[in-house]
């Protein structure tokens, strides 16, 4: 279940995604990014993961990264049918 077209707003297609928290949490801390994406009737961790790789809202699940890019810290279900992921980008003063 992806995406068709990128120009569509999301909630038009029924994907919904809400960030809960972006930025710095303390001085000299990694950048963080949580966000939770969900559709009306749920979805499993994998239409999950495809929608919000398409949304280029943050999430990026890539392997083989560098200590300084940005790394996906989790993805989870935080209610059914609702999944929260972070992305961590490290300090590098």
């Amino acid at each position: 279940m992806l995406i068709k077209d990128l120009n569509t707003p999301p909630e038009k297609e029924g994907f919904t995604y809400k960030v809960l928290r972006s930025g710095q949490p303390r001085p000299y801390a990694d950048k963080e990014y949580i966000a939770e994406v969900y559709l009306t009737e749920g979805l499993t961790k994998e239409q999950a993961s495809d929608i919000v790789r398409n949304m280029k809202i943050g999430f990026d699940d890539t392997t083989g990264k560098q200590w300084f890019e940005d790394k996906l810290s989790y993805i989870r279900e935080s209610r059914p049918g609702v999944w929260e992921f972070k992305m961590v980008s490290a300090y590098t003063g």
